[in-house]
């Protein structure tokens, strides 16, 4: 997940990334790593309207939302089948798919349920999910 930075004039881009127990981030040109949240595994959005990351820690079980230097943390509800994950920004939405039954299902940012999206076919190979919030 790439992300831009701005500190005053200067707009600074970084990759940020999970790992087994860290969330991080480094510069698009180098140099060192910097831890900035404790996650287990955790799955990664980004929302670019607020520039805030959120994460899915896929060993507590846990939606977590925080700005970019780990500041402001919260925790959001989500149910157990909660599985992968995209955060739509514009409308202030979290896309995820269902682990129980195949399903898209979304939630608002503070924790209500929306009614359900689709029913997906595939058999329960779904890895990913993104959504472009421009372009609807």
């Amino acid at each position: 997940m790439i992300c831009c930075l701005s500190s005053g004039n200067n707009k600074h881009e970084y990759i940020f990334y999970s790992n087994a127990t860290h969330i991080s981030y480094v510069s698009v040109d180098g140099g060192e790593s910097t831890a900035i949240l404790t996650a287990r595994s955790a799955n990664l959005g980004y929302d670019e309207q607020n520039y805030r990351i959120w994460y899915y820690d896929t060993v507590a079980a846990t939606l977590h939302k925080a700005n970019l230097d780990a500041s402001g943390l919260e925790t959001v509800s989500v149910p157990s089948t909660f599985g992968q994950f995209t955060v739509d920004g514009v409308n202030q939405s979290i896309y995820y798919l269902n682990d129980n039954d195949d399903t898209v299902k979304s939630i608002h940012y503070n924790g209500n349920h929306f009614p359900e999206i689709a029913a997906l076919q595939g058999g329960n190979e779904f890895q990913d999910i993104q959504i472009d919030p421009y372009n609807r």
